[in-house]
């Protein structure tokens, strides 16, 4: 009887060791919180990159969504990642204006952009071609992505614009940076106005128009006041997405891969191409308003229209050579691209 106690010990001991070694230890789970200022259809092209963040670390990676500035300001999305408020973060260039004076190049005005698609090619591409400049922009995040949302029109209340000399007088929302240098050259007076404040600002007449994204006019319902709608194409946008640099080094190597294989021209792409999609629509959605106007231009008249930007261009040219970047030739690669990426 004894015997037989003992046999049945040794083997369930036996078991218990088995079980320990063969059994596989559960993969530990990251969880990111990803900071942005998107809503409604523009808030999905941010959840698809979530996503492929997520199927690529095969779940070990979670990603916290905080749309719609949840986490704090827009204008603070820099200072949310290098602080920990969030661990990853989305946000505009011209909300930092001088900043990232490299990352400017791509969104001067008149340089042929194209879509978001194309624009965030030009942008990863001009990564690649100078990645010391651009490093020394993102010197305290790791930047996972650049990339742009397209090119962006003219929208306004009562006032048509039939050629660029229609900006003149005209008090017009638009970003900080090379468009407001835009705007000022073409006689209009810029107003950086946030997100926010757009819609309120538009209806107490504070601003006559605004240059945004036709598919952010749409979700921040800016066509319930906006009535003229110009495919100006001025200039592209421009946008980054950073990850707090401790988190980053915090994660293990091969997850670190997984997460730059979905990132980089991979993101660019996925991201310009989804922002081109809604974009799209937001246009279809337009002409299907009553009473709203569509302008659109002839080639011929962009091409004359560089001619107000040229000034533009070589005093952000000046701008990078007095911090030490190569200005010229940074243009000068970055209207190559412009012209051979479709």
């Amino acid at each position: 009887m004894y015997k037989k106690v003992a046999v049945l010990s040794c083997m369930l001991s036996m078991v218990m060791v088995f079980c320990f070694f063969v059994t596989p230890v559960a993969a530990k789970t990251y969880k990111l919180k990803f900071h942005h200022h998107n809503r409604g259809k523009t808030a999905m092209v941010i959840s698809r990159y979530q996503k492929a963040i997520e199927e690529a670390t095969n779940g070990q990676v979670k990603i916290i969504d905080f749309p719609a500035a949840t986490l704090g300001k827009p204008t603070e999305a820099y200072e949310l990642v290098t602080s920990g408020t969030a661990d990853i973060s989305w946000g505009f260039v011209g909300f930092f204006p001088g900043q990232f004076p490299m990352t400017d190049v791509p969104t001067l005005p008149l340089l042929g952009g194209k879509s978001g698609a194309q624009v965030s090619r030009v942008y990863w591409n001009l990564y690649e071609k100078f990645p010391k400049a651009f490093d020394r922009e993102f010197s305290e995040v790791k930047l996972l992505a650049l990339h742009s949302t397209g090119v962006i029109p003219t929208s306004t209340i009562s006032t048509p614009i039939q050629t660029l000399e229609g900006f003149k007088g005209m008090k017009v929302r638009t970003p900080a940076g090379p468009p407001t240098e835009m705007m000022k050259a073409l006689g209009a007076t810029p107003m950086t106005i946030s997100v926010r404040d757009i819609y309120s600002s538009l209806e107490k007449g504070v601003v006559e128009g605004c240059n945004f994204g036709i598919m952010a006019v749409r979700d921040f319902k800016l066509h319930e006041i906006l009535n003229y709608f110009h495919d100006t194409r001025l200039y592209a946008t421009g946008f980054w997405i950073a990850m707090n640099q401790n988190v980053w080094d915090s994660l293990p190597e091969d997850i670190q891969q997984q997460i730059m294989g979905v990132s980089g021209l991979k993101a660019a792409v996925q991201l310009g191409s989804g922002w081109d999609e809604i974009g799209d629509s937001a246009w279809e959605f337009i002409k299907g308003l009553s009473g709203k106007k569509i302008i659109t231009y002839a080639d011929e008249d962009r091409k004359k229209w560089s001619s107000h930007a040229k000034p533009i261009w070589e005093a952000h040219v000046k701008k990078l050579e007095a911090k030490g970047l190569p200005g010229r030739e940074v243009l000068e690669y970055t209207k190559k691209l412009m012209e051979e990426i479709d």
